[in-house]
């Protein structure tokens, strides 16, 4: 991590000068001491099942049954953690909206090549047209759209070569229900349900209120048996594993 920054840092210093950096180190500078008070807070509220900015967990990507756009997250939302509303029915099932399934899969299974495919030619005009892909960094321009393909197929090589890269992780919020969706990394979801893959790195950014109300019942109970939920929370991945608490009963709609 630290490498990264200190590179990071020299290229802006020899890209953009002296002022941008002290500007970026002022803004990171910030955003630690931010994610620092969060992660108080939350310990202070939540204890044991305190949400952090790292957390991670390994899924089955067919677990990840949606997608969440940054967009639908209320404005002026921490950086991370437990968040009330009904940003999580602005959910997609991973299907739907998603133009780059069957594409992916014909360029990565029929061997279709980029510029034959509906999804090529659609980035490609909006990127023309002056609209920008908020899958791209950096430039919005064809080329760096030609570089993230060519990345894309890296990807796909490398995972069906070697296996997933666990340091590729995949970022998610869990809905009221348990749901889990991409917030940044849909490609990488695809990918993985494309080869079979069995398990891969998530980092959760939020959870809803209501879905940290079922974790809290689960880890204060002293029997499954007392819990009035449905089967498919027994098993799931986000549940703490911890010894059973003060037992305490639990409604679910």
């Amino acid at each position: 991590m630290a490498l990264r920054l200190v590179a990071r840092a020299r290229k802006i210093l020899r890209e953009e000068g002296p002022i941008p950096l002290i500007r970026s180190s002022s803004r990171y500078t910030m955003s630690r001491i931010t994610r620092e008070i969060l992660r108080a807070k939350y310990a202070m509220r939540y204890k044991a099942l305190a949400p952090t900015p790292t957390e991670t967990v390994s899924i089955d990507p067919k677990r990840i049954d949606y997608s969440l756009g940054s967009r639908h997250v209320p404005k002026g939302s921490p950086q991370f953690g437990v968040l009330s509303g009904d940003w999580d029915l602005q959910k997609t099932h991973w299907r739907e909206g998603n133009s780059s399934w069957e594409e992916l899969r014909e360029r990565f299974e029929a061997g279709k090549a980029w510029e034959e495919t509906e999804y090529y030619r659609t980035a490609v005009r909006k990127l023309r047209s002056g609209q920008s892909l908020g899958r791209l960094d950096g430039p919005q321009t064809v080329d760096n759209f030609r570089t993230y393909l060519e990345e894309l197929d890296a990807l796909y090589e490398n995972v069906a070569a070697n296996g997933y890269d666990d340091s590729s992780v995949i970022t998610v919020s869990i809905g009221r229900r348990g749901e889990w969706m991409v917030n940044h990394g849909n490609h990488r979801r695809t990918v993985a349900r494309l080869l079979d893959v069995e398990s891969v790195p998530v980092r959760i950014r939020y959870r809803h209120r209501r879905w940290q109300h079922i974790r809290e019942q689960f880890y204060r109970t002293d029997s499954l048996d007392s819990l009035n939920v449905p089967e498919r929370y027994i098993d799931h991945p986000d549940i703490p594993r911890d010894e059973p608490k003060i037992g305490d009963k639990v409604e679910v709609e």
